[in-house]
């Protein structure tokens, strides 16, 4: 490399900020002659030997000079060192001799060049323009970042980073969605950890596609746990980046619990409705109360999650009850169309509210002989509504699990206002069948009236056809009477009291 030693020293408008220098030269002496410009100019040079030299390590220099061989050499790692550049902006010049075209070198990504020979004063104020530009970017950068992380720890979104070792970063409002301290996540805590079993698969799936490159962005929804153990919904958003030479993700989190038991509340909701209309139907199509009954048994399933439901109707002045419906997973004895003694059924349990819930059959001291027969199938725990209607207790709506346990407060207000739908249809399916029992009581006494009426008709017509008869036979006798000489004692001896 040719210099020349004019505009000597430190001067020119460019002061010493121990700037680092990157010096790629292939040439011995020209890597010796540009490192002693650089230090004289107050920089700190970085001029390994071509052995040595690995741009791509290089993390903290503010500027490259190479000469066409390294440029050539190292140009892959010289572009991915620019695209890594704290600032975003690492300036690259290469040094050519005379006569060589610069085209070519800037049109793949180099940012000038310098003529050989160069003095020290160009040197100098080429070098100094492109480091005061880079001051100037890595000021904003480092602005921009301020302001960005100011933003993000004040966000209500929760920001995380994160690669295969766990978590690099969350934000307080990340930390506080899962009950944490950000220090307490950060460095310690995986992805998974905080995650519900239901949604390991998908978390460590779409985790994998993005740090292997299979996709760069994901969005999903998954189940959380929280510190204390609590469900969270979230949805999450992520995208691969690297980060300190290794993959990693960084994205956004939102709890979405209310929305999610908002929809499931609102697809309750919905089901309940449907129910109803399910009975409101059956009513308006005056179906029998077993008709309605099983109508309603097959939905209440799935708004009170249960393995048997049941309907038993009241009599008026029985002693029994008649097992209207039945809809369970398997057989049973107490089918439909059963009678039981009342004494057998939960209505003693019920006292003075319109429901009784037994958690576990087993735990209950002197246990009613339907709770015997529901344990032998299998049932533990149970919940009977009463139908009522007014003050009349019509009959009862039951449902039974497997599983020990309460009843939530949710199922029981799902099943009383089932019930009291279902009562009064039930009601109303009984007094059509006794209007239509009544109905059809009169049709038969009207028929059977009728019919004698019809009797008594036809006697009275057939008396009216003998009495004719009859007085054809006399006129015929008076006709021959007359005929022999004689004149008959009377002229009509009917009107005369003859029959």
């Amino acid at each position: 490399m040719t210099t020349t030693d004019a505009g000597q020293g430190h001067g020119h408008g460019v002061q010493a900020h121990g700037h680092r220098v990157g010096v790629l030269f292939s040439g011995r002496a020209d890597r010796l002659l540009m490192a002693q410009f650089v230090e004289a100019l107050g920089w700190c040079p970085l001029a390994p030997e071509p052995a040595e030299q690995d741009p791509a390590a290089w993390k903290d220099v503010d500027i490259v000079v190479c000469d066409e061989a390294c440029a050539g050499r190292w140009r892959a790692e010289l572009m991915a060192l620019k695209q890594d550049s704290e600032a975003a902006y690492l300036p690259v010049l290469v040094a050519l001799a005379g006569g060589r075209q610069a085209g070519p070198w800037l049109q793949a990504g180099f940012d000038d060049v310098l003529r050989l020979p160069v003095s020290r004063a160009e040197l100098a104020a080429r070098l100094g323009v492109f480091l005061r530009a880079r001051d100037q970017a890595l000021a904003l950068a480092r602005r921009g970042e301020t302001m960005y992380r100011a933003l993000v720890e004040q966000s209500l979104v929760g920001v995380y980073l994160f690669d295969d070792s766990g978590f690099l970063y969350v934000n307080d409002a990340l930390a506080e969605i899962f009950g944490y301290r950000p220090e307490e996540m950060i460095g310690r805590l995986h992805p998974t950890d905080v995650t519900h079993p239901e949604s390991y698969d998908t978390v460590r799936e779409y985790t994998r596609q993005r740090l292997s490159g299979e996709r760069d962005a994901v969005r999903y929804t998954l189940r959380g746990v929280r510190k204390d153990g609590s469900l969270i919904w979230c949805e999450v958003f992520g995208r691969r980046i690297n980060y300190r030479d290794r993959p990693a993700i960084i994205g956004t989190l939102l709890d979405i619990t209310q929305q999610v038991e908002a929809h499931e509340k609102l697809h309750e909701y919905a089901e309940r409705l449907a129910l109803l209309r399910d009975v409101d139907a059956a009513i308006l199509r005056a179906e029998s109360p077993q008709a309605i009954a099983g109508a309603v048994l097959e939905r209440i399933r799935g708004l009170v999650p249960c393995q048997r439901a049941s309907v038993v109707l009241f009599e008026a002045d029985a002693t029994d009850a008649l097992v209207l419906g039945v809809h369970i997973n398997g057989e049973t004895e107490i089918g439909a169309g059963r009678r039981v003694p009342r004494e057998h059924l939960a209505v003693k349990r019920m006292r003075q509210q319109p429901y009784a819930m037994v958690e576990d059959i087993l735990k209950v001291e002197q246990p009613l002989v339907i709770e015997t027969m529901l344990l032998e199938e299998g049932i533990r725990a149970y919940l009977s509504v009463s139908l009522q209607v007014e003050d009349d207790l019509v009959g009862l709506l039951n449902m039974g699990r497997r599983a020990p346990g309460p009843f939530s407060q949710q199922e029981i207000d799902i099943a009383l206002e089932v019930a009291n739908e279902l009562a009064i249809a039930i009601r109303q399916a009984q007094l059509r069948e006794q209007v239509q029992r009544h109905a059809e009581e009169l049709e038969e006494r009207v028929n059977e009236r009728t019919e004698e009426m019809r009797r008594l008709v036809d006697l009275m017509a057939g008396r009216e056809i003998r009495m004719a008869e009859l007085k054809g036979v006399i006129a015929k006798l008076r006709a021959q009477l007359k005929a022999a000489g004689l004149e008959p004692v009377a002229d009509d001896p009917l009107k005369a009291g003859l029959d």
